[in-house]
């Protein structure tokens, strides 16, 4: 499972993810968290806590696309290409750790 980042400013979900959080054909809202000891990228539900630090994206139903140029910039990551492979959960946050 994975969350790839492109030079837009865009994630996008990898499809194994998207079935395991059941969006098939569904949108869905998701707050951001970033952790830069780890350079994980964190996605928690909408509804839960809401951290200071945490941005709130939408990804799209059909290709399960979010902008996230604004969730980029207050973290100082640059917008380019990479992917970012599930470690686990934390808190309930699911984590995303950059692979490459």
């Amino acid at each position: 499972m994975t969350l790839v980042t492109d030079s837009f400013g865009r994630l996008r979900m990898s499809s194994l993810l998207v079935s395991l959080l059941h969006l098939k054909d569904e949108s869905a809202s998701f707050y951001l968290g970033y952790d830069k000891e780890r350079r994980s990228i964190a996605l928690g539900p909408v509804g839960d806590v809401f951290p200071k630090n945490a941005r709130p994206v939408t990804f799209d139903a059909k290709r399960h696309y979010a902008s996230a140029r604004s969730f980029f910039t207050a973290f100082g990551l640059p917008f380019e290409c990479a992917k970012f492979a599930y470690k686990g959960t934390d808190n309930g946050w699911l984590m995303f750790e950059r692979m490459n």
